[in-house]
């Protein structure tokens, strides 16, 4: 981009015209080009797209485990035979694996599902005008629930939440997913109101939306919803239909498999969390897994993105050359073959040698300098705008204006590295490196700290100094309390109050330092007396905080430090919420009083704009890019409102009232009333934000977003009868299979029967020439006997 008119430049009308085409497969290669007669490309991608695992040939180990997990061996009459998995991605296989609270699940419901597959084989109908085919379809609909389940708890990476959930959801009538119902009591029948998806009804009186209740989780056999409630109402396992002592175990049978499919969805319920993106509260092999895959995906970028460099003339050799950081020497190449040497062995050997420790403690600090090495030094230079909410197409810098490549013998950079293949794939490879980093400084090495309480207490004589001590749950002897300057955040060390050098101290309960009086928060110095020893102690919850660890020299992020009582990020600078504070030990769900650590929901990774890129420019103001008009900033009553006033202008948009739950929930209230600072730091620009979300733009967004969500809602139901229907033809393919086999089988049997058979015919047929032989020679003696009785009487007459 070239700002001085007067400089010599190449208009275009797109700056890859200028280059060479790509042609060519990207394929992973080392830095320098290799000879045309080199295969080893071509074989490391063979092994790639088969295995699913990047080739390394000083990690035979890694080979070993891909290809086990590429290819599944089974006997059958005494050979082995080879059945091959396709794999979706390369994943470094020895990284991480099924373990910790997915492998607890993993192993319950496997002995579960057998279980569960001998019980459902047994079951017999006790209604006298049951209908078979009926019974078996949901036998079968329940036996492919079951195994979708336990398929999905041994899936590597970690099971996918929403489909759990939908599978529990089809077959006890309870979505962990969805809140359940306020009325009714545990166990009651709500009729025609129990579902397992909250949906909306209409009062055709005042046309208002009103919400249904969802079904609550039930562990009664007799009353329970979904595929489970139709398979008793199919058999009649109920107590109308129990007659004798036969038919009453048949009804226990199912009892039982009720019972283990409950107990399995509790399981799931309660580390369902644990599985979802909240700072630090997954599993080490899941989380190791997502890494390795970011890992290879950014390996890949790496190759991909000095391809694109070759495309646009600039060789190795002169990545050598170029300079991006004249304080430090980086050159383009430095930069380049950093990244590779972290994302293929350094960062990998890193995990799997050391752990935990050494992914806090060297693998996260060094994916951050290289996420900020990368996007200062050279995406920002080559990207005019790569803030996260001009994704839509805005243009900042560049807007109305002629791309051009600059020329001359003082360019900063390569000409070619002004090309849009250039900013494409950098702009890739830093958005995986973001990524993999935000991914790294979620995991954390020990629990995550609960901050309670904090004490501020003055010292007697009139110094401008303060004694601050904070208690709280988890806490390390490393640890080092700091504010957060109003409007800041704790990601950015400027923007931290830290206590004086040598005065911090911390165990396992307690963290205290001295703080200068003037450098607290004005929140704080507003309560504290004038004069005298009183000292105040408020909630934790009332002031932005945060927890450094000293023996690391950051600040704690993973798992997420949060506050007492309303247990969100200890930074939070959202402090005028009042709804959500409990007033009364009733108002506090009965799971969270005892255990504050435990966040209802998962605590959203933290994102700063120090981890993120510059915003828009000031060429970008008041354009229709949508880059302004899509910040729902604002107070929790102008953002409930206003996205209530847009659902009820277009009431018959079916995804519209998806949104109005979403307005009216506490936790986005929330979230709307801390986005409000960062944008409206003035209540004139707080009016002008409310009066511009009441306008057509607004109206017009939530429109799309609720096409989108029905969208979005219909293809997963046709997913869902895809899979459906995909298990029924498995079915039917194994029932052919089986009656192919059965008659082999018969035929067979019928073969041995026919040479049984020709073998009697032989001996028959044996034993009647044998009988006719017999005949011949008694006919012979007759005949001879005759002859001599003629000659005997001959004799006779003659005489």
């Amino acid at each position: 981009m070239t700002k001085d008119k007067s400089q010599p430049g190449l208009p275009v009308v797109e700056v890859d015209q200028a280059f060479p085409l790509m042609t060519a497969d990207s394929v992973a290669r080392p830095a320098s080009a290799s000879g045309s007669g080199d295969q080893g490309p071509a074989v490391s991608a063979a092994i790639r797209d088969v295995l699913g695992w990047r080739p390394r040939v000083q990690d035979p180990q890694a080979f070993t485990a891909a290809l086990s997990a590429s290819f599944e061996l089974s006997t059958f009459e005494d050979h082995v035979i080879a059945k091959y998995v396709p794999r979706g991605v390369a994943v470094q296989a020895d990284l991480g694996g099924v373990t910790g609270g997915q492998a607890s699940l993993y192993l319950r419901a496997k002995a579960a599902h057998e279980q569960i597959t001998r019980m459902l084989d047994s079951l017999q109908p006790l209604r006298t005008d049951a209908d078979p085919q009926d019974c078996e379809a949901y036998r079968t609909l329940v036996r492919d629930s079951v195994r979708r389940i336990v398929t999905e708890f041994g899936r590597e990476g970690g099971p996918r939440v929403p489909l759990v959930d939908s599978a529990f959801g089809v077959l006890t009538g309870f979505n962990p997913a969805a809140p359940a119902s306020a009325g009714g009591e545990q166990g009651t029948d709500v009729g025609l109101l129990k579902t397992y998806r909250p949906q909306f009804s209409v009062n055709a009186a005042n046309r208002e939306r009103t919400t249904v209740p969802a079904a609550k989780a039930e562990v009664n056999p007799d009353t329970i919803p979904g595929q489970l409630g139709a398979l008793r109402d199919r058999f009649g396992l109920d107590d109308d239909h129990v007659n004798t002592v036969d038919e009453e175990k048949q009804r226990t049978s199912f009892w039982t498999l009720v019972e283990l499919v409950t107990d399995l969805q509790n399981s799931w319920s309660n580390r369902r969390i644990g599985f979802t993106l909240g700072a630090g509260s997954g599993f080490l092999g899941t989380d190791l897994i997502q890494i390795s895959r970011l890992l290879a995906a950014t390996s890949e970028q790496v190759d991909e993105f000095e391809a694109v460099l070759d495309s646009v003339l600039v060789s190795g050799a002169e990545r050598q050359t170029v300079v991006l950081d004249r304080s430090s020497g980086l050159t383009l190449d430095d930069v380049v073959q950093w990244l590779r040497v972290f994302v293929t062995q350094d960062g990998p050997n890193i995990i799997r040698d050391t752990g935990r420790d050494g992914l806090v403690s060297t693998f996260t600090p060094t994916a951050i300098d290289l996420l900020h090495t990368l996007r200062d030094k050279l995406v920002l230079r080559l990207v005019p705008c790569g803030s996260p909410s001009c994704a839509n197409g805005c243009h900042c810098g560049s807007r109305r204006k002629v791309t051009c490549i600059p020329l001359g013998c003082c360019t900063p950079l390569p000409p070619g590295m002004y090309s849009g293949r250039v900013k494409i794939a950098v702009s890739t490879l830093c958005g995986l490196m973001q990524g993999l980093t935000a991914k790294a400084i979620r995991i954390g090495r020990y629990a995550g700290a609960v901050l309670l309480d904090l004490a501020l207490i003055p010292f007697d004589s009139n110094t401008n100094f303060i004694r601050v001590e904070v208690r709280g749950l988890h806490l390390r002897p490393t640890y080092i309390p700091a504010f957060v300057v109003e409007n800041g955040s704790s990601a950015n060390f400027a923007d931290l109050v830290l206590p004086l050098q040598d005065s911090a101290s911390a165990d396992d309960d307690h963290l205290s330092g001295i703080f200068q009086r003037d450098a607290l928060p004005a929140r704080l110095t507003g309560l504290l007396p004038q004069a005298g020893s009183g000292g105040v102690l408020i909630a934790a919850s009332e002031v932005p905080l945060a927890v450094l660890d000293g023996e690391l020299g950051r600040v704690v992020s993973g798992p997420a430090v949060t506050t007492w009582p309303r247990l969100r990020p200890a930074d939070d600078q959202d402090l005028d919420t009042e709804d959500d504070l409990p007033t009364a030990w009733t108002d506090i769900d009965p799971n969270q009083r005892f255990v504050p650590q435990s966040a209802p929901d998962p605590i959203d990774p933290i994102v700063t704009d120090d981890e993120c890129l510059d915003g828009c420019s000031d060429d970008c103001k008041d354009c229709d890019c949508g880059c302004h008009d899509d910040q729902f900033g604002g107070s929790r009553q102008t953002a409930g409102g206003t996205i209530a006033q847009s659902a009820g202008s277009t009431a018959a948009d079916p995804g519209i009232p998806r949104w109005q739950a979403m307005a009216e929930n506490k936790n986005v209230r929330r979230r709307a009333a801390a986005v409000l600072p960062e944008f409206a730091p003035n209540k004139r620009t707080r009016k002008r934000m409310k009066s511009a979300l009441k306008g057509k733009k607004v109206q017009k967004l939530m429109n799309s977003l609720a096409k989108v969500e029905t969208e979005r809602v219909e293809n997963a139901l046709i997913d869902e009868q895809l899979m459906l229907e995909a298990d029924v033809l498995e079915q039917s393919v194994d029932a052919a299979k089986s009656d192919k086999q059965a008659a082999n089988d018969q035929l067979k049997h019928a073969k041995r029967s026919r040479s049984k058979a020709t073998k009697r015919v032989d001996k028959a047929k044996k034993a009647k020439k044998k009988a006719l032989r017999k005949v011949v020679r008694a006919q012979r003696a007759a005949a001879k006997a005759q002859r001599r009785a003629q000659a005997d009487a001959e004799r006779i007459r003659k005489q």
